[in-house]
Order: structure tokens, then sequence, then C-alpha cells
């Protein structure tokens, strides 16, 4: 996702005034590209809600394979 320079910065600066104890620049950089490519793709699933268009969703699980051995010894799933 291509975003301009300045919008990532605003993002960021944003994400510095709020948060409490904001992460180091790199960091920040990073969750605020995070933060709008989330938001880009919640825009495009909504405008694809509302005019009906059909959309494969293609959605990916990082670490199954260790969360199933988890589950066959008995360990107990908590969330993070």
């Amino acid at each position: 996702m291509r975003l301009r320079p300045t919008r990532l910065q605003e993002v960021a600066a944003r994400m510095a005034r709020i948060l409490s104890s904001p992460p180091l620049s790199a960091e920040l950089e990073d969750l605020a590209r995070q933060y709008c490519e989330r938001l880009r793709e919640d825009q495009w699933l909504r405008f694809c809600a509302l005019h009906s268009t059909k959309l494969a969703v293609e959605t990916t699980v990082v670490g199954l394979e260790k969360l199933g051995a988890a589950l066959d010894q008995g360990r107990e799933v908590r969330p993070s």
C-alpha cells in the first residue's frame, strides 16, 4: 500500500501524542503504516458490503501448527 509520507507522519505524530509512552520512532512509523492499511481494508470491505460486491477475502493464520500441537498436549490456550 502506498501512502503519502506526510500522511504516515501525521498518523505517527497523532499516535505519539495520544499514547502515554510512545514507542521508538521506527516502531511508531510501522504502527502508523499498519493502522492505515487496516483502515483502508475496513473501508474497502464496507464499500463492498454497501454495494453488494462479491469479494473473496483471503485470511492467513500464522502459527496454527504450534496451536494444534499445544492443544494435542493438553495445554491451555490463553489470549495474549
